[in-house]
């Protein structure tokens, strides 16, 4: 009687363990991080296909800088007594990107419970939407005797000596201009990573990724005034990632 029992409750046991264990069949995460030319918000669909491969579709928004940029701090005081705001002399464009791709994750160490992290090499590829936003500065306009006026511009030809004078700059616009003038730049997006996976048998998911992207457009894009370059931007980049697995 003793032996059956034993076996019995071993049996349960094994079942409770193997259940516990059973694969996840999806993984949905977000997060975001930094590249050598800016910030990236990112959002990851899994389907787990094995223990060691996920098929993997990727959503990203990023900006993309000039490597040429450079911050200045308007010192003057605005009109009507108003603090003047930093710019970046000479930037004619912000450049943000919204990149759909798909990929697959293979997992090249063990995911178990005696090792915390689990680390896996990823790709991913797919289109690219460039976006293209005016950047406005508030230019000073004298006007003798009647004093001084500031107006908001983006660069154009008529006040490209105004628009690099530091003189008749009182600092930028703000973020919220120039949306309505938005031009479209098309390309094509890849990305090879390594990830460090924390717990990569937990229900709750927690990825540091670390890799190299590239972004190509199938047009020039000039970002800073002046500035000739392929239309190709290369990056290194980290991202964070919170998520669920089930």
């Amino acid at each position: 009687m003793r032996i059956v029992t034993f076996v019995f409750s071993t049996i349960l046991i094994c079942s409770s363990i193997l259940s516990a264990q059973a694969p996840f069949k999806g993984e949905i995460l977000v997060g975001g991080g930094l590249h050598t030319r800016g910030f990236q918000l990112t959002g990851l669909y899994s389907i787990i296909q094995n223990e060691n491969k996920n098929l993997t579709f990727q959503i990203e928004f990023s900006e993309l800088k000039s490597p040429k940029e450079k911050k200045m701090n308007a010192e003057r005081r605005a009109i009507g007594g108003n603090s003047s705001r930093s710019y970046i002399y000479g930037k004619e464009n912000n450049l943000y990107t919204l990149k759909l791709a798909a990929g697959q994750r293979f997992y090249i160490s063990e995911k178990t419970d005696k090792s915390p992290v689990a680390i896996a090499f990823s790709y991913n590829g797919g289109i690219n939407l460039g976006m293209i936003k005016p950047y406005y500065l508030d230019l000073i306009y004298r006007f003798d005797p009647q004093g001084s006026k500031i107006i908001s511009e983006k660069y154009s030809a008529s006040n490209a000596l105004k628009f690099l004078e530091p003189q008749d700059i009182n600092g930028s616009s703000g973020f919220s201009k120039g949306w309505d003038e938005l031009t479209l730049a098309p390309g094509i997006y890849s990305k090879g990573s390594l990830l460090f996976d924390w717990g990569a048998n937990d229900s709750f998911a927690k990825i540091l990724e670390l890799g190299i992207s590239a972004d190509v457009f199938f047009k020039n894009i000039s970002i800073v005034i002046g500035e000739v370059r392929p239309p190709v931007y290369l990056n290194l980049f980290m991202n964070f990632y919170f998520g669920k697995r089930w």
